[in-house]
């Protein structure tokens, strides 16, 4: 049990550092577009744009992953 217990806890840190590694580009790719882009205009407004629904799909695949993992650390505690 406490082997198990140990396992999905090192799987769930991972996970959450493959998350921060994957939003770190993400925000550096932001403050690089607002810096070349800060006189406005389309070209910002689509960065933006394209930035803010990566951040949102980001979003939503990381609440995705963590209930999968959850459920499996559950799983494997309960057996």
């Amino acid at each position: 049990m406490e082997q198990t217990k140990r396992i999905t806890k090192m799987k769930s840190r991972k996970l959450i550092i493959g998350i921060t590694m994957l939003t770190i580009p993400v925000f550096a790719f932001f403050i690089i577009g607002v810096v070349l882009f800060s006189g406005g205009g389309l070209l910002y407004a689509l960065t933006l744009g394209i930035l803010m629904s990566l951040m949102s799909i980001g979003i939503i695949g990381t609440i995705i992953l963590t209930q999968n993992n959850e459920k499996a650390t559950t799983l494997k505690v309960k057996k």
